[in-house]
Formats: structure tokens, C-alpha cells, sequence
């Protein structure tokens, strides 16, 4: 069952019960970045010494990918920092965070903020791109302005030391989710698209 594959994930990645993990999920590329999360975690190490970082998604650009794993290494973060590839376990991964972190200021639709959001992850987001859309601040999710390693230390570290305040948000995301994007809806909303495109490509009578 769930726990069965939790425990053997835990396992294979070094996780204990108590470790405060955080993700980011997405291609390794400056557009994503991953760089300034890793910053972010190193800053937080000394209050926070059990936070681990799961970097989950495929290399991109190998030069980004080395400066990434350059950074880990001189911090001082390799029993920190899981550089995970493309997952295909993702909710299972899911499973173990306590936060989701989105530094991407390319995202145009944040699909990975809703299967956190869904997985009952509390998502830290940069407002930018499609996110503000999907996430209201302190309600069902949380947003900083930039991506400045200094802030997501700072909203970070909120989070994890304020984990009612985490649950709420967990409630609220799961209503917004459920709310705003049943598949019923999603098709209904494709379906739209697919009439109005039809009827605008029409000759006009």
C-alpha cells in the first residue's frame, strides 16, 4: 500500500520521519530556478538542520546542472540536496513534502502548483506567469514577488514554523482544486475553445 511505498522511498532517498523536505519539480534550466532554491536551503541550514531538498526533473542544460551540483558541493549540502531526474513516482514524492516550491518565472499554467495543491502540499510560488490565477496568497497557497533566494528563505521558513497556519492553506488548496478544475470542467472548457475556433474559422454567410 501507500505506506508500504513511502517507507521504501524514505529509504532510497535518506529520509527520516522528522526531516523537514521541500521540493521542486520541474526541467533543470535557469528558467526554473532551481539555483536560487538551493541557495535558499543553504541559508536555511543552521535554524532549520533536518531540511532536505528534492530536485525532481529532467537536465535540460548540463552547464546549469553542474553549476547546480558546484553549489551543492560548496555549501556543504550533498546530504541535503537529492538531484531526483524525471520521476514517474511524482505522487509518491508528493507524499513525503511538507512544502512545494515554484521559482519559475517561466510557468504559464501552473500544473504542478494543482497536483500539490491536490496532494495536500502547502505551494510557495513566485506571482508570476499563470500562478496568481491559480493561487491566493495565505488562502490557498503563498506568494512572493521574486525569486531572490533571501525571500523564499524568508516564506519558507513561515511555513515550516507555523504548520496550522500550513494546514489551512492544505484545506483551502484542496477546495480550490477540487472547485476550479474537475476534469468535467477542464473538457467544458476544451470544448469552448474547439466551438468558438470552429465557428470563427466559418465563411461568413
Amino acid at each position: 500500500g501507500d505506506v508500504f511505498r513511502e517507507t521504501i522511498l524514505r529509504v532510497e532517498l535518506g529520509i527520516r520521519a522528522d526531516d523537514a523536505v521541500i521540493g521542486v519539480v520541474g526541467n533543470i534550466y535557469e528558467g526554473k530556478g532551481q539555483r536560487e532554491v538551493i541557495q535558499a536551503v543553504a541559508d536555511l541550514l543552521p535554524r532549520f538542520p533536518r531540511i532536505k531538498l528534492l530536485v525532481v526533473g529532467d537536465v535540460k542544460d548540463a552547464r546549469y546542472y553542474r553549476s547546480l551540483q558546484s553549489l551543492v558541493g560548496r555549501k556543504g549540502l550533498e546530504s541535503n540536496v537529492n538531484f531526483l531526474s524525471y520521476r514517474r513516482d511524482l505522487p509518491d514524492l508528493l507524499s513525503l513534502m511538507r512544502v512545494m516550491v515554484i521559482a519559475s518565472v517561466v510557468e504559464s499554467f501552473g500544473r504542478v502548483a494543482l497536483h500539490a495543491m491536490a496532494a495536500g502540499v502547502p505551494v510557495l510560488a513566485v506571482s508570476a506567469g499563470g500562478i496568481p490565477e491559480i493561487i491566493r496568497h495565505g488562502e490557498d497557497g503563498f506568494l512572493i514577488e521574486s525569486r531572490r533566494p533571501e525571500q523564499i528563505g524568508q516564506a519558507l521558513a513561515d511555513i515550516l514554523n507555523n504548520p496550522g497556519r500550513a494546514l489551512q492553506v492544505i484545506h483551502r488548496g484542496l477546495l480550490t482544486v477540487r472547485g476550479k478544475y474537475t476534469l468535467e470542467e477542464q473538457v467544458q472548457k476544451i470544448e469552448r475553445v474547439i466551438d468558438e475556433c470552429l465557428k470563427s474559422g466559418k465563411p461568413k454567410e
